[in-house]
């Protein structure tokens, strides 16, 4: 064991509570949201003064106000009907405040709130002699309106409850030395504030979130939601569990501390073993290096079995191929399920996706690019090679791509998301690979 390992083990759990992957956890759970006039309408204002700028015609704050109000009306008609699944829970008086609940992020109540409200303020524009919005312009304008988690139940709470779990379930001895030091304390006081919130249960290397209670949602303006805004925001708490690992490695005497072999290291011990063990029986071979049989272990012994029987069926296979004359083309398969690899794309994309940012490419911030990456289709080519279809969110980052105001053949949104879903498709195909966004 070496620090070395610990931190390869830090970043791959990292990496496994990512924004993305936790976020869609989190948004599957049942959750009570709240909608109140003032912030709905802080965040049209703010929406509207961001898209066009210098061009805005001058509104009051009595009119974003009003359409606000519009958009609680028709936030209350969508929860009345039956066949909704978010149903209204209680509301004041004026529609000043609405809350309803909901089984999971369902997206239809905020889409015909915000559609009522962008109506509203294209009438008060008309009614003051001004152009109406465009409907490109509607669409950025209600991008500064978001859904906030709200106190205890962020998504930030679930990563450090899935990290916790997965430091619990850890074999390593230094991690489990790590949960119990000096130095993890501060992570072990957090995580007793937030027991209660989320349950973590996990099977095989997949872990799963289940509510303790309701996710709290505010719908408010969008600046109020960057990283760091909550106490529990992942942006506040990993820097605090990177912190005490640091703290903890630091003070660790890893000349001394022991610790099993990594898998790969067994591997290549045993492996090393059986080859010179073979190589050893052969008449006239020399062989400078001396290898000790490993210890002594059931797996270990078949594991040395498997690759002394690997090594001799190689050696027949070679001597079969060296008898005959004929020379056989290789020729490469194209064939592939279409279905299989569409599941595969959209399982994985998102989080591919987020952990391929970075320099020079787009730098993982929000992680709002990485989950708005969508596969649309998986067809054939004429060839019978796969083409993979997919979109994203084009409004802000299209403007990244050459050829428009932002254009960088580095950062070019395509880029990425192309080398991600080939890195996916690796898995299971193998020749050319096409893709298209749609």
């Amino acid at each position: 064991m070496s620090k070395a390992f610990v931190d390869r083990l830090l970043k791959e759990m990292l990496f496994k509570v990512s924004g993305d992957i936790s976020r869609k956890k989190v948004d599957a759970l049942p959750q009570v949201v709240t909608v109140t006039k003032s912030n709905l309408a802080q965040g049209i204002k703010e929406g509207y003064e961001k898209t066009l700028k210098n061009t805005a015609p001058t509104l009051m704050d009595a009119d974003f106000e009003r359409a606000a109000g519009k958009g609680m009306q028709k936030l209350i008609a969508y929860l009345s009907k039956t066949k909704t699944l978010s149903r209204l829970k209680t509301k004041e008086s004026n529609s000043t405040k609405v809350v309803f609940t909901q089984p999971r992020t369902i997206k239809g109540p905020f889409d015909t709130m915000k559609k009522g409200a962008i109506q509203e303020l294209s009438t008060i524009l008309k009614e003051k002699g001004l152009e109406e919005i465009s409907k490109t312009d509607s669409s950025k304008i209600m991008l500064g309106v978001e859904r906030l988690h709200q106190e205890k139940t962020t998504v930030g709470t679930a990563q450090l409850a899935i990290m916790v779990k997965m430091l619990n379930a850890s074999q390593s001895m230094a991690i489990k030395d790590f949960i119990n030091s000096e130095q993890a304390q501060e992570i072990r006081d957090i995580y007793d504030n937030i027991k209660g919130i989320y349950k973590v249960t996990r099977r095989g290397s997949n872990y799963s979130i289940k509510q303790e209670r309701e996710v709290s949602i505010l719908v408010d303006a969008t600046s109020k939601n960057y990283p760091g805004s909550e106490d529990y925001d992942w942006a506040n708490l990993k820097p605090k569990l990177q912190k005490a690992f640091d703290a903890w490695a630091a003070k660790t005497d890893w000349s001394s501390h022991k610790g099993s072999k990594s898998p790969k290291e067994e591997a290549t011990e045993l492996t090393e073993y059986a080859i010179i063990n073979e190589l050893s029986k052969i008449k006239g071979a020399k062989v400078s290096k001396k290898v000790s049989r490993p210890k002594k272990d059931k797996n270990k012994e078949n594991t040395v079995k498997l690759a002394q029987k690997t090594l001799l069926a190689n050696k027949a296979q070679k001597a079969k191929k060296a008898k005959t004359t004929k020379v056989r083309k290789k020729v490469s398969s194209t064939s592939f399920s279409q279905t299989k690899l569409y599941a595969a794309l959209n399982a994985k994309i998102n989080a591919t996706v987020a952990k391929n940012m970075g320099e020079p490419a787009l730098e993982y911030q929000t992680g709002r690019f990485a989950s708005s990456v969508k596969i649309t289709d998986v067809s054939v080519t004429p060839q019978g090679f796969p083409s993979v279809g997919y979109t994203y969110q084009l409004y802000p980052y299209q403007t990244f791509e050459p050829g428009f105001a932002q254009g960088d053949v580095d950062r070019d949104p395509r880029k990425l998301i192309d080398r991600s879903i080939r890195e996916i498709a690796a898995q299971m195909i193998m020749g050319r690979l096409y893709t298209r966004r749609q």
